[in-house]
């Protein structure tokens, strides 16, 4: 009986597990974020438009405007910034109009202004939402790369892909070095309701290449980067680097990023609106991790289940 009890606990598990799995096809929870990175980050200058998640530790000097454009999890509601371990402000550090959730502490003046709180705890919370983010990125990141792609040959000019899936799903692949020579990428031939994704080769990436539309339907895959300099041209997109440290140096950011971890340098920004984001709706589906406390009610529901069986055996 205790043997058939805890086997009915884990078919509960296992089939609410795969719902959740099934029902996420987008970024995760980063689709919400401008920047979503699993380590630290530093940041001088400059500001961004979106919600920012940093893993670990975030160096901030930096300003969050506060435009209503905000990410949540669980308790973490209304948040402008969610950073897992320890924040560092310096120079102009400051969140307006939202929340700023920390996992462990909060040094220097770091300004929450126009209704914004800080908040420091919900430790396990944090950091079960990177966990739950990281294995969703590396399994989509491999996964996409899996599909190959229609080769985009090398041009000292402009890159002009034809779409062939028109409203549907359109994969090609790169060099990262093709992306370094100040092209414009101009998608043809489409209706604007494609997700595209381009698979990125390459453990260094100069990135100076300019995305003229879809922006906020193409998603550029760097399967294998390990090191992301964004200098020469914004990057317009949303950019899945799972094991990538991006550097920003003159250029903005405009889309989702997805990255291991960032150092930002001078004025330049993070841009994040209904232009920018992701909203492709074709990418297959991601076998992910439900959220923790997903799992947690139903384990308790579950158990519920099975006392209830046993007083009516």
């Amino acid at each position: 009986m205790k043997h058939l009890g805890r086997l009915s606990l884990l078919s509960v598990l296992a089939v609410s597990a795969s719902v959740a799995n099934a029902a996420v096809t987008n970024l995760g929870v980063a689709n919400d974020f401008n920047a979503f990175l699993f380590q630290d980050a530093t940041t001088t200058g400059g500001h961004a438009e979106g919600a920012i998640a940093v893993g670990r530790n975030y160096n901030m000097g930096y300003e969050m405007y506060g435009n209503g454009i905000t990410a949540s999890y669980g308790p973490l509601t209304n948040a402008k910034l969610i950073v897992g371990n320890n924040v560092t402000a310096s120079g102009t550090a400051r969140v307006m109009g939202s929340n700023v959730y920390v996992g462990n502490s909060i040094s220097g003046n770091l300004e929450v202004q126009n209704g914004g709180t800080k908040t420091v705890g919900n430790k396990a919370v944090i950091d079960g939402m990177f966990a739950q983010q990281l294995a969703y990125s590396t399994a989509q990141s491999t996964q996409l790369q899996g599909l190959g792609g229609t080769v985009i040959g090398y041009d000292q000019n402009n890159y002009k892909p034809n779409i062939t899936n028109v409203g549907g799903l359109n994969v090609f692949s790169i060099s990262g070095s093709s992306l370094s020579g100040n092209q414009s990428i101009d998608w043809q031939n489409g209706n604007g309701n494609e997700t595209i994704v381009v698979n990125v080769s390459g453990k260094t990436i100069n990135w100076s290449a300019s995305n003229n539309n879809l922006l906020n339907r193409v998603i550029y895959n760097f399967y294998e980067a390990t090191t992301i300099n964004v200098n020469g041209r914004d990057f317009r997109g949303s950019m899945l680097a799972p094991l990538a440290q991006v550097n920003q140096y003159n250029n903005n950011i405009e889309g989702t990023m997805i990255a291991n971890g960032w150092s930002h340098q001078g004025s330049n920004e993070l841009h994040f609106s209904n232009t920018f984001k992701f909203v492709g709706d074709d990418l297959p589906a991601v076998n992910a991790v439900p959220e923790p406390a997903s799992m947690a009610a139903l384990a308790i529901g579950g158990l519920a289940l099975l006392r209830r069986r046993r007083k009516n055996a």
